[in-house]
């Protein structure tokens, strides 16, 4: 009897254990996106559930995306996908032949109105945050600023209202930055209906 008794005290401490080892739930599912129709379905390719830096997903050197699970990496040249998630972002790549343009992977911050993007740059001696936009979640990147916006829309009172705001964010935080992000694509809505 008393064995019994070791053998289900023995099975309900390693039992619980095991359950809480292994989540049958994932909270953060990171992966690829083939094409923007994959990403406009939310269906996730080469999918991981991200845990920790043994299972992940990122941007390695010169723009390849890397999945990792344990010692194993899958690997995708730029170009190659759409987009790619690490379990809490979303980054488009982008990439054109005109000079000076923006490349890369951008990191999708909002997609209410524009689809508006941002992306760290980094130098050697300090780094800063860009903001872009593009007017479908196809079309080309810009730099969000002033005279693209000009170029592209022909709403006069939108541009206004859109200046008159950066005017007021300048020297701001990056956290203030990202809220206005917000009130733009909310000008955005209310005069391109």
């Amino acid at each position: 009897m008393r064995t019994i008794y070791i053998l289900i005290f023995a099975f309900l401490v390693f039992g619980f254990s095991i359950v809480e080892k292994y989540p049958t739930e994932c909270k953060k599912w990171g992966g690829v996106y083939l094409s923007s129709n994959s990403y406009l379905q939310k269906q996730l390719s080469d999918s991981v559930c991200v845990s920790d830096k043994r299972v992940c997903v990122y941007e390695g050197t010169l723009n390849k995306i890397v999945i990792k699970t344990g010692k194993e990496k899958r690997i995708f040249n730029p170009g190659e996908i759409f987009a790619y998630s690490d379990g809490e972002n979303i980054y488009r790549y982008f990439q054109t032949s005109e000079t000076m343009s923006p490349y890369g992977y951008f990191k999708i911050e909002d997609t209410s109105g524009l689809i508006i993007y941002s992306q760290k740059h980094f130098s050697y001696r300090h780094s800063s945050t860009g903001y872009y936009y593009s007017e479908s979640i196809n079309g080309l990147i810009k730099i969000l600023n002033i005279k693209n916006l000009e170029t592209d829309f022909a709403n006069l009172t939108f541009v206004a209202e859109v200046k008159s705001l950066v005017e007021s964010l300048k020297n701001k935080s990056t956290k203030k930055a990202m809220v206005s992000i917000r009130e733009i694509n909310a000008i955005f809505k209310k005069h391109n209906r």
